[in-house]
């Protein structure tokens, strides 16, 4: 379930995933309407570069469970039918250090899906009653990704009293953020943390996760300056936000009263060094310039 909004809403978003969408209304007796459907195809997406995969489906779920059993392909709602623990989560094994604080953009991939104990072979007596392809409503349970992030930790020399007692990703300067949920969203941090959260709403309904994926890219951005003097020494120019790694960068030179040539040194994320040559005498010369830098990343400066 993407979202479950009351009547006055006139709008909802979610990820931008080719598929198909559903609307259910939901009246205050629990009454739910026939689905409305609509597929949608994004002509476009943005360019993004992925910059951390997290499959821990695929490593055979090494994190920590709460209120869940695991498996090495699943993740599952413990108790017994009848009395089925309402809430589980999933912490996964590695947090993301990106190097610094940057905006990121996280994507949920799990993927998860209801069982309840009418849906099970030795229950189905007779064998007649059983209707083998019907899943449980999404209205008896639930699954979401949650993330949390911070902007630096505490080195090991600053842990009090003890290292047995203090958990290096979770004491930090700042604080972690609170978990929050995510479908796909922008999030500023250096130091993230994830977690599966699964929801029983029916103590005969277990929640079974089979796809613990999380990604995390940073889409591509441009920065640019218009009309720039340079002076005969040279000029620095600095990138306001950095980016995560060093951009392309181009150069117009505009108007000069002799043929010049931009040279561009100590170029990195923060920024680049540009003076102007004379084509003729080689000479360093005055001028103005455009100039832009495409990339990607967004230095911030805390998490939120």
């Amino acid at each position: 379930m993407l979202s479950k909004v009351g009547w006055q809403t006139i709008h909802s978003s979610a990820g931008a995933r080719t598929g198909a969408y559903a609307i259910v209304v939901v009246d205050t007796s629990g009454n739910r309407s026939i689905p409305t459907w609509q597929r949608t195809t994004i002509a476009t997406l943005p360019d993004v570069n992925v910059v951390e995969f997290y499959d821990d489906t695929a490593k055979g779920h090494p994190g920590s469970v709460i209120g869940l059993v695991k498996t090495a392909s699943s993740l599952t709602s413990e108790g017994n039918w009848g009395n089925v623990v309402p809430f589980g989560y999933y912490s996964f094994e590695k947090s993301l250090d990106l190097g610094d604080v940057y905006e990121a953009r996280i994507s949920s991939k799990i993927e998860a899906h209801g069982i309840s104990s009418d849906e099970l072979m030795v229950n189905w007596k007779p064998l007649a009653i059983a209707i083998p392809l019907t899943r449980t409503s999404s209205t008896r349970w639930d699954a979401w990704l949650e993330v949390r992030s911070v902007d630096r930790t505490k080195p090991m020399s600053q842990w009090v009293p003890s290292i047995s007692t203090v958990s290096p990703l979770s004491a930090s300067g700042g604080g972690w953020t609170p978990w929050r949920p995510v479908q796909v969203g922008d999030f500023t941090g250096r130091f993230f943390q994830f977690r599966i959260v699964t929801q029983s709403k029916d103590p005969d309904v277990k929640v079974v996760v089979t796809k613990a994926l999380v990604e995390i890219d940073m889409p591509d951005r441009t920065d640019y300056g218009n009309d720039i003097d340079i002076p005969v020494t040279g000029k620095h120019i600095s990138f306001n936000p950095q980016f995560r790694v060093t951009p392309a960068i181009a150069i117009t030179i505009e108007g000069n009263a002799s043929a010049a040539t931009a040279v561009v040194t100590n170029k990195d994320h923060n920024g680049f060094d540009l003076k102007l040559i004379d084509s003729g005498s080689l000479n360093p010369v005055a001028g103005r310039v455009d100039w832009m830098a495409e990339g990607y990343g967004r230095k911030g400066i805390q998490s939120i």
